[in-house]
């Protein structure tokens, strides 16, 4: 009898060569400008080459008043797309599906000027209450809509294709 561990395992419209998942990991480091570096790129490549069925990369942050650590990646501009699609790349080029963990730290924000849901004091901060123009502000790949439409208007469209599942 074959270890189903070990087997091919279909995950929705993914084909994973096992059911072994690189979970995401805190690891700080990108730049302080939370770009990715060399330093991200080889660390996922080697995860990508570990046998691990899919690579599940850490928290990026959508905007950066959602920050909850220091050197997180952030992909709230157009300028963080190009080193975002080149770790999907870097990931996916080893045969492995490549997931990135989308991350808004709400009231857990180490920022002034945090912005929540609700106006939960949290470490002494009192985060703005987030009305829907913040909320749509904040969160640049997604407009509005059933299901959240994409942008296709700048460089988060092709680094969500980068990401896409091929």
């Amino acid at each position: 009898m074959t270890d189903p561990l070990f087997s091919p395992f279909r995950l929705g419209p993914l084909t994973l060569a096992n059911r072994i998942v690189c979970l995401p990991m805190y690891l700080a480091y990108p730049d302080p400008d939370h770009e990715v570096n060399s330093l991200v790129l080889d660390y996922y490549a080697e995860m990508a080459d570990s046998g691990a069925g899919m690579v599940v990369v850490e928290n990026a942050t959508i905007e950066p008043r959602g920050l909850t650590n220091p050197r997180s990646l952030l992909a709230s501009e157009d300028r963080f797309m190009p080193g975002l699609a080149r770790l999907a790349q870097a990931i996916k080029a080893r045969g492995v599906p490549a997931v990135l963990q989308l991350h808004h730290g709400g009231r857990h924000a180490k920022r002034a000027d945090c912005i929540a849901p609700s106006a939960v004091e949290t470490w002494g901060v009192t985060p703005k209450v987030m009305d829907q123009p913040t909320s749509t502000a904040s969160s640049p790949p997604l407009r509005p809509g059933r299901g959240g439409r994409k942008r296709r208007d700048s460089t988060l469209w092709s680094c969500t294709a980068a990401w896409a599942i091929s």
